[in-house]
């Protein structure tokens, strides 16, 4: 490990890599309070889609005790016809008994370096309150966006969410609920990007990429093709319509689904400006979540050119 000396306090910082998982769950529980797998760490930070070392740094205090995190996600982006390299942003965290002290800022300028070592050409994500005044006044980001989310009701009452709280019945209902999905339409594997464009830097979905978010459930309906995550609420990663009036037919036909497993909701989060977001908000009024953006390792890669999908999230 090297060491590092902040606010007069001396730390200690390493790259994340299989034998220091255990540090990085081990800050997942004392901030957050969850218990988070060292399998599901493995699966997320060593990428098999792409053949690239952890992008992750740790900072441990005196007593050897892990205090701070800060990683990235390696993906396929596509610009102009050509795929490159770039990584997603995530997971940035600091124990509260150690924030302003410059850690979170010294972690994303040591991931950098590491990204630029790599031949990664951006990195990118979608910061959170906490974290977005330093990655946009600080560390060099530039806005390429906002999110917005757009909640529609299905009136559905909401048994699916009851049973799911209820330990014995859970299993059973998302297995017959899993049914119930299936025969709405077409299983597929995949679904391009509805966003990709000359113009726009986008990630590629692939079967690759489809491989690596491993649960995601593509249905092909009627009026279009969706990849959605049901759960409290049906969360719509992308979907792809010819038309507005596709999409009102679509979204009939997932509030019908909705209503069929108890859920009250269906949630879109979609960058404004893109397809998707101005066929949503002709039908409905949005609402800004998150502010989103990057910062290019490449002079001819502008991180304003970022168009990203709600399945474009490290956590969906």
């Amino acid at each position: 490990m090297d060491t590092i000396e902040l606010k007069g306090q001396s730390f200690k910082h390493c790259y994340l890599n299989e034998d220091n998982m255990q540090d990085l769950a081990h800050l997942f529980l004392e901030i957050y309070g969850t218990k988070t797998e060292i399998s599901f760490l493995k699966e997320k930070y060593m990428v098999d889609h792409i053949e690239m070392d952890c992008f992750g740094c740790l900072m441990y205090n005196q007593n050897d005790v892990p205090v701070g995190f800060q990683g990235a996600v390696p993906y396929r982006l596509e610009y102009k016809g050509k795929e490159f390299i770039g990584a997603q942003s995530c997971d940035s965290m600091t124990h509260p008994s150690y924030q302003g002290m410059g850690i979170f800022g010294f972690l994303a300028q040591r991931v950098d370096e590491l990204l630029k070592a790599q031949g990664v050409k951006c990195i990118y994500g979608f910061p959170n309150q906490n974290s977005a005044k330093i990655f946009f006044s600080k560390l060099d980001w530039i806005q390429s966006g906002t999110m917005y989310h757009y909640g529609i009701a299905t009136g559905s009452f909401p048994f699916g969410k009851i049973l799911m709280r209820l330990g014995f019945l859970k299993s059973v209902y998302k297995r017959w609920r899993d049914g119930v999905i299936s025969r709405q339409g077409k299983i597929i594997t995949g679904l391009a990007n509805s966003e990709q464009n000359m113009n726009s830097v986008t990630v590629v979905h692939d079967r690759a990429f489809f491989d690596y978010k491993r649960n995601a459930l593509v249905l092909k309906m009627k009026n279009g093709t969706v990849w959605l995550s049901p759960g409290a609420q049906i969360l719509i990663g992308d979907f792809e319509v010819e038309n507005r009036e596709m999409l009102v037919g679509l979204l009939e036909e997932l509030k019908r689904l909705a209503r069929k497993i108890g859920v009250t909701q269906l949630s879109f989060q979609c960058q404004q400006g893109g397809i998707n977001q101005q066929m949503l908000e002709s039908i409905t009024p949005g609402t800004s979540t998150w502010e989103i953006g990057g910062k290019s390792f490449d002079m001819e890669l502008s991180p304003e050119s970022l168009l990203l999908t709600y399945g474009d999230l490290d956590t969906f």
